[in-house]
């Protein structure tokens, strides 16, 4: 009796660890394209609603071409999930990482592509980790970096770049920081005259450069 009843408590966990365990195999074989009777379908599943489609307007079935699981072309459009991108798709290309072009545009590949503003095609390169450039604009995953000079870009790592004049962390401009002694250490791990920075949390700042004494950190 005892025995089962020991059973019995432990099974609810037992279940809950494999539906914990299922749910991100579930979603995961559940997205993809299908094509049934000459129009394409993005099938997807979400915890609310579980398996549906949607149908892509527009799409030509006849010319449509997987890329992956959940990035199409046909022979006037790139398909992200369910999000169409006429383009022309003669020029799409992977760059590697998260990061495509056309003949006008850089996408960023999250759930869908986003167009990185200004981006200039034809000279754009990726950097370390999800820093990118096209020479005049800097970029980090999509979002572009204000106040940057490209021409003076350093990447120190997947944490941090530097310009002349100022330091990154990720897409945030530390003011804290002191560029001109500034050290990448790895990891998240850095520092500058003033004492020890991680992941652009800084110690031991001067009055001027404490964030506790200025209304704001970033810029």
């Amino acid at each position: 009796m005892n025995r089962f009843c020991s059973f019995q408590a432990f099974r609810p966990s037992f279940v809950s660890l494999l539906l914990i365990l299922l749910v991100p195999f579930l979603s995961s074989c559940s997205k993809g394209y299908i094509i049934r009777d000459g129009s394409v379908y993005f099938k997807d599943w979400n915890e609310s609603q579980g398996r549906f489609e949607t149908k892509l307007e527009g799409a030509d079935a006849e010319s449509f071409e997987l890329l992956d699981d959940t990035l199409a072309k046909d022979r006037e459009a790139v398909y992200a999930g369910a999000k169409r991108y006429p383009m022309d798709v003669g020029q799409f290309e992977h760059l590697g990482g998260p990061y495509y072009r056309s003949d006008t545009d850089v996408f960023y590949r999250a759930a869908i592509l986003i167009r990185l503003r200004r981006a200039n095609p034809g000279s754009f390169q990726r950097l370390e980790g999800l820093y990118s450039t096209d020479g005049t604009h800097v970029y980090y995953q999509y979002h572009q970096l204000e106040d940057i000079d490209a021409s003076s870009l350093k990447v120190t790592s997947a944490y941090y770049c530097m310009d002349d004049r100022h330091v990154w962390y990720l897409d945030y401009k530390q003011r804290e920081i002191d560029q001109a002694s500034f050290v990448d250490l790895g990891e998240g791990h850095a520092r500058d005259r003033y004492g020890k920075i991680y992941k652009g949390t800084a110690e031991n700042r001067p009055s001027h450069l404490d964030p506790k004494k200025r209304k704001h950190t970033y810029e």
